[in-house]
């Protein structure tokens, strides 16, 4: 398994822990735990690299893609950022788009 993968898999893993521990307030605000600075710079990367919010050429792959909807929709819980179920929402379009439909030597349509 790819390091990248396993990575998207252990923060899922790890979100529902680092919720409670985004909750923590401060004088100033939110306290910023670095595990979930990690994750939005790792998704920001994920986002460019596979062309969801870049110029790059659209890279999808189901399960990759499944577990990034799952951490978007994290974040977006922890951090209550709308940006961040935006692009959940934007990749699951993309994904049902390239991935969602028959083979070009199918007969079936759809």
């Amino acid at each position: 398994m790819p390091a990248i993968t396993i990575r998207y898999l252990l923060l899922m893993v790890f979100f529902p822990l680092a919720s409670a521990m985004a909750g923590a307030q401060t004088e100033s605000g939110t306290m910023t735990d670095p595990r979930i600075e990690e994750a939005i710079a790792l998704m920001n990367g994920f986002a460019d690299r596979t062309g969801l919010t870049s110029e790059q050429p659209p890279r999808r792959y189901l399960w990759t893609d499944a577990f990034a909807v799952c951490n978007y929709i994290s974040l977006a819980r922890i951090t209550g950022e709308q940006q961040y179920m935006n692009l959940a929402l934007q990749l699951v379009d993309d994904v049902h788009h390239l991935l969602g439909r028959h083979r070009d030597d199918d007969k079936r349509t759809g």
